[in-house]
């Protein structure tokens, strides 16, 4: 997998995890900023909320950028959530919604 290092030993760890048969240690979700890592470009930073939250392309585009510049450290493996809150399911219901700072609602 595209930015983890040690990926097989890693789905190892969890399918253990589910046989409950997790040694050792607890599963450890960490994630670092690289001593190199570079600012997020002006080109993608969010425009306005609907394009931070609605604009797949740019989605993605800004997680690759976030993902060259983290560690995924333990059991922690690069995964895109591409849910915006509690409003997820009444965006999906075809309710109207409207992007704030504050509050979707």
């Amino acid at each position: 997998m595209k930015y983890k290092k040690n990926w097989e030993e890693t789905k190892e760890k969890f399918r253990n995890y589910w046989k409950h048969q997790n040694t050792g240690r607890p599963l450890m979700i960490v994630w670092a900023e690289k001593e190199d890592a570079q600012p997020l470009p002006k080109e993608l930073e969010p425009v306005d909320m609907e394009d931070k939250y609605m604009n797949a392309e740019r989605m993605v585009a800004r997680y690759r950028h976030f993902c060259e510049n983290h560690e995924f450290m333990g059991e922690s493996f690069p995964n895109m959530s591409v849910d915006f809150g509690p409003g997820s399911v009444a965006a999906y219901l075809g309710s109207d919604i409207e992007f704030r700072d504050d509050t979707i609602w």
